[in-house]
């Protein structure tokens, strides 16, 4: 993976622990413990295919299903602490695909303030397995496969979170999107979480 501003993960990584948060690492989170409605957003984004049927998000949520159907989810999700949830982003749409294809388990990233960690995890329970990031090489581990170009963005503040943007957004599949659409887009869908699948 080409980093763009490497150079900014030690830093952040230094002022978030320093700022009292925490940066934990699992490898699988039960996916029933992650609430969002994810139907509603599925169903969301089918009627702006409707409109659009280059709708982007449409495209790489249906795109992730073909991928997660085989697959294991490589990179983990960002959560990060909201009204005592765990709100998801980036990562919603593996999240939603995850929830409808009723996959057990994600990788997740969890980014809160350490007095949070009580209401989150329970120590003894053996799925709550997870790792301390706290160095730049930790952070990187699950992208290491990535031979992509990408820019990291760091927030910091009353909100500590990342979000990796990747200069070819479909670099984890097979871009199929104008072909999908010349053969396709004839097809009327009473519900539109069926274009998914179509």
């Amino acid at each position: 993976m080409l980093i763009g501003n490497k150079k900014d993960i030690e830093e952040w990584l230094n002022n978030l622990w320093n700022s009292g948060f925490v940066f934990l690492r699992f490898n699988t989170y039960k996916t029933e413990e992650l609430d969002m409605g994810w139907k509603e957003e599925l169903r969301k984004h089918g009627r702006m295919y409707e409109k659009d049927n280059k709708h982007f998000t449409f495209h790489h949520i249906r795109l992730l299903f073909l991928e997660l159907r085989h697959n294991k989810m490589k990179h983990p999700l960002v959560g990060t602490i909201e009204n005592n949830q765990i709100q998801v982003n980036p990562g919603g749409s593996r999240l939603m695909v995850a929830k409808k294809l009723r996959i057990p388990t994600v990788p997740l990233d969890l980014i809160c303030k350490e007095e949070k960690i009580p209401t989150f995890i329970n120590p003894l329970a053996k799925s709550k397995k997870y790792q301390v990031i706290k160095h730049e090489r930790q952070f990187l581990k699950p992208f290491k496969d990535t031979n992509e170009k990408v820019e990291i963005e760091f927030t910091s503040g009353k909100k500590f979170c990342y979000e990796i943007h990747f200069e070819n957004a479909f670099h984890w599949c097979v871009d199929d999107v104008d072909t999908w659409i010349d053969s396709k887009q004839h097809i009327q869908c009473p519900n539109p979480i069926d274009y998914y699948f179509i």
